[in-house]
């Protein structure tokens, strides 16, 4: 069987160092109260709280933005792309950034409302940050994301972009964080965790057990009343050369700023990370399961793209009936990545 070629590599960790990751929604659209003052209240609390690599969604305005570079750049370098793209992203770390790029999403439109981001140039998309940190023996790749608030399909195009991007990329050990707008044991979560080939953060190490980062019962700033774990911080070992694994430590819901005071609609996420150094072994036993849930997903994501009857989905139905031929197949870009599961 093709996939057994995996069966003798051995991990053999000999370096071992520790990161910290932290995302966040800052709620930064125009109509959100007291964003210059959250702002500040925000990014003084990350002084306090130092992380090596954070991630804000939302920054959507050069004022705000403004207050969190006065704060926090002395102590981190800072990626902000927003101010040229409207893509409300932000990347701080302690460590050297080597390179960064940018991507919007192909489809980011599904209703009116999106129609009136569309008129103002507001997009959703991911940026990735390739990171030297201080004592870490490789750089990392770190990838911050937003999907759309609303539309399952919308969402599922999306994910597909990223998958398409992450198969050309898989040079440094994979960090991926951000507002997905999917809730935890949704199809969506389970698609992505699948496709992507990235193990859960929150889920491995404290689990979900009621928890919520967008918590509207009990955040005033919240305008729904659902509680829902919508952030989320993932890893990936896959890389060219299997010699990076990530160790999840711990993970915990933290920037909840006051009762009555609340940073943002919703709550931030911090995980502790080890990452370690040594050949690492593919779960190749599972490769022949995992097609299969993949292959089943997929199928499900084409039929819900399919009954949109929107043509702007047709090239992601397309793209859907690839994947599963190369699945099919057992060979070819989709094959090699979900072997290489670890």
């Amino acid at each position: 069987m093709k996939w057994a070629i995996f069966a003798g590599l051995m991990l053999s960790a000999s370096l071992s160092q520790a990161i910290c990751i932290q995302t966040f929604n800052t709620y930064g659209p125009l109509y959100a109260p007291n964003i210059a003052s959250r702002s500040e209240a925000l990014s003084k609390e990350i002084l306090t709280a130092p992380c090596d690599v954070i991630h804000f969604q939302e920054v959507w305005n050069s004022g705000q933005q403004n207050v969190i570079v006065d704060i926090l750049q002395p102590r981190y370098n800072i990626s902000a792309p927003n101010m040229d793209l409207k893509i409300g992203l932000m990347a701080l770390t302690k460590g050297q950034i080597n390179y960064t790029d940018v991507y919007t999403f192909v489809l980011n439109s599904d209703s009116f409302m999106d129609s009136l981001k569309d008129i103002m140039g507001v997009k959703k998309g991911f940026m990735n940050m390739v990171v030297q940190l201080p004592g870490v023996a490789t750089p990392i790749l770190a990838t911050n994301v937003h999907t759309h608030p609303l539309s399952g399909a919308v969402r599922i195009t999306q994910i597909l972009d990223i998958y398409q991007w992450r198969l050309r990329h898989l040079d440094y050990p994979w960090v991926m964080t951000g507002d997905f707008n999917f809730t935890a044991e949704s199809f969506e979560w389970k698609f992505f965790k699948l496709l992507m080939g990235v193990r859960d953060v929150q889920e491995e190490t404290v689990g979900y057990n009621g928890q919520c980062t967008f918590c509207g019962s009990q955040n005033p700033l919240s305008d729904e009343k659902g509680n829902w774990v919508l952030d989320y911080i993932f890893v990936s070992n896959i890389t060219k050369n299997m010699n990076w694994k990530w160790q999840m430590v711990d993970s915990q819901i933290n920037l909840r700023g006051g009762q009555r005071s609340p940073l943002s609609d919703h709550y931030g996420l911090r995980a502790q990370l080890n990452l370690e150094q040594g050949s690492i072994a593919a779960d190749w036993k599972t490769v022949p399961e995992r097609a299969a849930a993949l292959k089943n997903m997929l199928e499900t994501a084409r039929k819900h793209l399919q009954a949109a009857e929107n043509s702007d989905y047709d090239y992601y139905i397309s793209l859907m009936d690839k994947i599963i031929a190369q699945l099919d197949r057992q060979s070819g870009p989709v094959w090699d990545y979900l072997i290489q599961f670890n």
